[in-house]
């Protein structure tokens, strides 16, 4: 058995689903089934009690008489063995082939002792009839006890159809109520309209009132008279019943909406892919354009820390070391100032803050372009020494001039080092000018596709021609998808990198991990709210399913009823 709420199985003797908790409503069918059932149940449990009430007096008699046989037996041996004079002979109760001349015996011998043989009858009679009348009062009783109960259980039976019965006609009722057409408008004739008169035009009134003015025709109508033309008299057409209402067709019932074709399902689920592209594209270059700001970007560089930036492990070599060489410290100082010097020297700078300037132009340049190309060259490198000149003078032996700075300025020429930071370079090498970048990051360029993914939800429901349960079956799967990816971009983002760069060592996941939390953070912000709309949209289609189960099972019921 089903449920009708929820279609949820039930056992048969279900009242109540353990699924929705509501109360099982039987339709008219199964009703009456269960009606028939509970008759011919109530009808065989009288038969068993009326079987065991006939058949405990048949077997009591049959004892009984087994009984009262044996006490006439054992009267009779009595009677023998006081048979002194004349014994009975012991052929007679032996041989059963010799009937006749036993019954003789017998006889005989009850002539002989006629009171001891009487006494033993009066005896095994009286016995015999108080055990019947015994048996007689206890059949009595279980009679009555078997139709009694006979009678409970079948008006309890009749008492439950009845009740079911009224529930039915209820149910039944009810849906006649909300299915029932509305009457139709009452249709009340056209008032009858009087035929106009016609009057002759006369030339006095005195002709007028003397002379008819029809004359009898000979179909029996009436004509006007020669000589005179038709006038319309005062009166009238008489108007239309105030109460006529024109009869309405009929309106034919709403016919089954036919279902949505494959083909159209089809083509819907590839625009849906299409809407979880670009919905993700949206949702992911909104995150990095309120994230990856260039002030946002300045203040994560400002916090990163030093010692772990300088001990940057670059593949032979730390951080420190490759500024030191690139830059020529040793050189340039006639090794005057060591690896371990230099390290402790930048450790004091401003480079965070230095860097972070930087980084806050190249950000803005890529995703505001506003301002001119911001890479770095090779004399703002040497400014960052010569900006930090106090700094040398406190951590070095070795007081840094002009001519040494101009060394630096020169080896990182030579050493192509800026091209390690130039935008062009940048863009030969990916064949895309990368200053068009600010308009995949624009308002504008976010709105715009926000806009075509509005126009592709929307071309779905058309494509499936409106239908609800299609309509939120796709909008559940497009946002769970797409919130699923920008949440796993923005879970990878904010502990992806950390957790990686605790594993590897790389300094590159430091600088992910370090320059992206805000981005990451949003991701998890958006795709956390579109996983919850791809949940609402699912639960909705599910209750619509359930909706159509409950429909369909109400329908079969009426129909069975």
């Amino acid at each position: 058995m089903k449920c009708l709420s929820c279609g949820f199985e039930l056992d048969d003797d279900a009242v109540f689903c353990s699924q929705c908790g509501k109360k099982i409503e039987l339709p008219a069918k199964e009703l009456a089934e269960e009606v028939t059932d509970s008759v011919s149940e109530a009808v065989s449990d009288v038969k068993e009690d009326f079987a065991e009430v006939v058949s405990e007096p048949v077997e009591a008699v049959e004892k009984f008489a087994d009984k009262a046989e044996d006490k006439i037996e054992s009267a009779l041996d009595d009677i023998k063995d006081s048979f002194t004079d004349k014994p009975v002979s012991d052929a007679v109760f032996n041989d059963s082939n010799d009937t006749v001349a036993a019954i003789d015996e017998v006889l005989e011998a009850l002539n002989s002792q006629p009171e001891a043989a009487e006494n033993a009858v009066e005896a095994a009679a009286e016995d015999i009839k108080e055990k019947a009348e015994s048996f007689t009062d206890n059949i009595k009783d279980k009679a009555e006890e078997a139709v009694s109960d006979a009678k409970w259980k079948a008006d309890k039976v009749a008492s439950d159809v009845k009740d079911k019965v009224e529930e039915v006609k209820d149910k039944v009722e009810e849906v006649k109520e909300e299915i029932a057409p509305e009457p139709a408008p009452e249709v009340k004739p056209l008032k009858k309209r009087e035929k106009p008169q016609y009057e002759a035009p006369v030339e006095n009134v005195a002709a007028a009132s003397a002379a008819p003015l029809y004359a009898q025709s000979e179909i029996g109508g009436s004509a006007p008279q020669q000589g005179t033309a038709p006038q319309y008299s005062q009166q009238q057409y008489a108007p239309y019943n105030d109460q006529f209402q024109p009869s309405l067709p009929e309106e034919d019932e709403p016919e089954a909406p036919a279902k949505v074709g494959a083909l159209r399902i089809s083509f819907a689920g590839f625009i849906a892919i299409l809407t979880i592209i670009f919905l993700t594209l949206v949702s992911l270059l909104f995150c990095l354009r309120l994230g990856a700001s260039g002030d946002v970007l300045k203040k994560r560089t400002e916090k990163m820390n030093i010692n772990t930036v300088l001990d940057a492990d670059l593949g032979e070599r730390s951080l420190s070391d490759a500024i030191y060489n690139e830059a020529g410290f040793g050189s340039a100082t006639e090794g005057q100032i060591s690896k371990s010097d230099f390290r402790a020297y930048l450790a004091k700078t401003n480079l965070l803050q230095y860097t972070g300037a930087f980084v806050k132009d190249y950000a803005d340049y890529f995703i505001e372009g506003d301002i001119a190309d911001p890479s770095v060259d090779a004399n703002d490198m040497a400014d960052f020494f010569v900006q930090n000149s106090d700094v040398a003078d406190e951590c070095f032996d070795y007081q840094l001039r002009t001519a040494d700075y101009n060394k630096i300025r020169t080896k990182l020429e030579l050493k192509d080092t800026a091209d390690n930071f130039s935008i062009e370079k940048w863009s030969k090498k990916a064949h895309f000018d990368l200053a068009n970048l600010n308009f995949v990051f624009s308002y504008v360029t976010l709105g715009i596709i926000l806009g075509l993914v509005i126009v592709l939800l929307v071309w779905i429901a058309v494509i499936v021609d409106g239908r609800g349960k299609h309509i939120v079956g796709m909008y559940g799967s497009i946002f769970s998808c797409s919130g699923g990816i920008v949440f796993i971009v923005g879970l990878a983002a904010v502990a992806g990198t950390a957790i990686a760069h605790i594993v590897t060592g790389w300094f590159i996941f430091y600088l992910c991990a370090a320059l992206l939390l805000p981005s990451g953070a949003l991701a998890l912000g958006v795709g956390a709210v579109e996983l919850l709309l791809g949940f609402i949209f699912k639960r909705i289609r599910r209750g619509i399913k359930n909706s159509d189960k409950r429909n369909k099972a109400v329908e079969k019921a009426l129909m069975g009823v």
